[in-house]
C-alpha cells in the first residue's frame, strides 16, 4: 500500500490487536511491552526519531493556580522527583506498588524518570510537533517551566 493509516488503540489491547492481525505495528510501552514477552518483536525504537533522550510526560498546572499555590506546587514537584528516583533505584520493590494502583502485573519497573525538569528534554518533542504540524507554531520549552518565582 502507498499510505499509512493511523488509528488509536488503547494500550491495554495493542498486543491482542497485533495477534489478531487487526493492526500491523504499534508503539508499545511498559507495562504492556514487558507483559507481551515473546508475542511481539521489536522493529525499532520509535522515540529515537525524536531524540536519544527526551521527556514524554510532564505535569502541568495553570499559571493562576501556581501563583496562588507555590508551596504546594513545590511539594508536589519534590514528591514526584523523589518517587521517580526511588522507583528507578528499586525496580523490584516498585513493581508491587505499580500493580496495586494500576492492576497490571510487572516483575520489575522499567520506567525512567528525569531528575529535574530540564527544558532541553522537552524541546525535541515540541520541535517534532511543530515540524509535523501537530502544534501550530514552534514553542520554546523554557516557557513551560515554572521556576516558582
Amino acid at each position: 500500500t502507498s499510505t499509512v493509516k493511523y488509528i488509536e488503540v488503547p494500550p491495554s489491547s495493542v498486543v491482542e490487536q497485533l495477534e489478531a492481525g487487526r493492526i500491523s505495528a504499534s508503539s508499545i510501552q511498559d507495562p504492556e511491552l514487558s507483559n507481551a514477552g515473546t508475542k511481539v518483536r521489536r522493529l525499532g525504537r520509535a522515540y529515537d526519531a525524536i531524540a536519544k533522550y527526551c521527556m514524554l510526560t510532564a505535569w502541568f498546572a495553570t499559571t493562576d493556580w501556581l501563583s496562588k499555590n507555590p508551596a504546594t506546587a513545590h511539594k508536589i514537584a519534590d514528591a514526584l522527583i523523589a518517587a521517580g528516583q526511588w522507583a528507578m533505584a528499586n525496580p523490584l520493590a516498585a513493581a508491587p506498588i505499580f500493580e496495586k494502583y494500576t492492576k497490571i502485573h510487572l516483575e520489575r519497573c522499567h520506567e525512567l524518570y528525569a531528575k529535574t525538569l530540564d527544558p532541553a528534554l522537552l524541546q525535541p518533542v515540541f520541535d517534532v510537533g511543530a515540524r509535523y504540524k501537530i502544534i501550530t507554531a514552534p514553542v520554546n520549552a523554557t516557557s513551560f517551566i515554572w521556576n516558582g518565582k
